[in-house]
């Protein structure tokens, strides 16, 4: 697969592009802005959307054990679920096809690939054998935290603009990373393993019959491959948080050498 890195085409959608011209900012930051503002927008949307299915409509979220109320082979989706998970679905081709063909090539590039292919399986499958319930978790435990850490991104793209240094949006950037860092280990580890891992894994096998077709066994295991993935992105976010402790600045510790030589050679010209 041959895999580029281009600017992305999402500010001449979006207000994007004359609100980077406004702000006079530096170069890679004008580049990177509009994507990271565009994850914000579509993050924070589909976030307070799942919070409201899970939530506040179906209210399975503080009882996660009631994911199985009612459940059946072939049962029928409601429709805002079914709509909610089309959302998704696009959004996640969406990404796998900017990762390819418009992000910056990072040291994560293959498992962010098996990540959003991973994503797209887990979508068209739970939807298609009625665990859209557990689906409805995983989305609320995730989004969030990309709510987070591309928030963070936006306030650090603010620092350097017109040719001076801005601290307090370095030090904003900063308190939106250590949220960030609280949030991952709390939604993506700490409850997943209990509000996804253990109502899929155990639960499903106490109250319903999930394990017709082998569908439990090949789930499950989607679910915990998106754990180790979860754990592994993990690290990167402890060595940045490393960096912040040390005293340097925050810095996307996934970069390649060939994208931080770019970015020396920018600021030398």
């Amino acid at each position: 697969m041959q895999c580029q890195s281009h600017p992305t085409q999402l500010s001449h959608v979006l207000p994007g592009e004359p609100f980077v011209k406004k702000l006079d900012m530096e170069e890679e930051s004008a580049r990177k802005f509009p994507e990271s503002a565009f994850k914000v927008l579509f993050y924070s949307f589909s976030w307070t959307c799942c919070s409201y299915l899970i939530v506040i409509k179906y209210k399975f979220f503080f009882h996660p054990a009631d994911v199985w109320l009612d459940w059946k082979h072939g049962m029928a989706v409601p429709g805002d679920v079914y709509a909610f998970y089309i959302l998704e679905f696009g959004f996640y081709i969406h990404s796998l096809y900017a990762t390819c063909f418009m992000d910056d090539v990072r040291r994560d590039f293959w498992m962010m690939i098996v990540h959003h292919l991973l994503t797209l399986a887990l979508i068209g499958f739970s939807l298609a054998v009625r665990y859209h319930n557990i689906g409805l978790m995983v989305v609320f435990l995730h989004d969030l935290n990309d709510v987070l850490l591309d928030g963070s991104k936006c306030l650090l793209y603010m620092k350097q603009r017109g040719g001076k240094e801005y601290p307090i949006w370095d030090h904003a950037a900063t308190a939106g990373f250590s949220t960030f860092v609280i949030s991952w280990f709390t939604m993506r580890l700490y409850w997943y393993l209990y509000k996804v891992l253990y109502v899929a894994g155990y639960l499903s096998l106490q109250q319903v019959d999930c394990k017709e077709g082998n569908f439990y066994i090949f789930f499950n295991s989607m679910l915990w491959m998106l754990f180790f993935i979860n754990c592994y992105w993990f690290f990167f976010i402890l060595k940045t948080s490393y960096r912040i402790l040390s005293g340097r600045d925050l810095k996307d510790v996934r970069e390649t050498e060939k994208e931080e030589g770019q970015k020396e050679t920018t600021k030398e010209d």
